[in-house]
């Protein structure tokens, strides 16, 4: 498996984002799907997101949890 970057994996997660709505409203448009649904679906994306965000910006946290669980693991 090749490692991208947290901004690589926002990036991408944001391209999802943008081709979801996109999608989705024709999806609802031509009622293939449930307006409720594509808006969970949107929503979750969004989430995912987010979560990328906190771990960028979190970074060092992270780091220190996944450091002691590997101690843990380890000891």
């Amino acid at each position: 498996m090749i490692k991208r970057t947290i901004h690589a994996q926002i990036s991408e997660a944001q391209r999802e984002l943008q081709m979801r709505k996109e999608v989705y409203g024709r999806q609802v448009a031509m009622r293939k799907m449930r307006k409720a649904e594509a808006d969970e679906l949107i929503n979750l994306q969004e989430n995912i997101i987010a979560t990328l965000e906190w771990c960028r910006d979190n970074r060092d946290l992270c780091v220190e949890f996944e450091r002691s669980r590997k101690e843990q693991a380890d000891g």
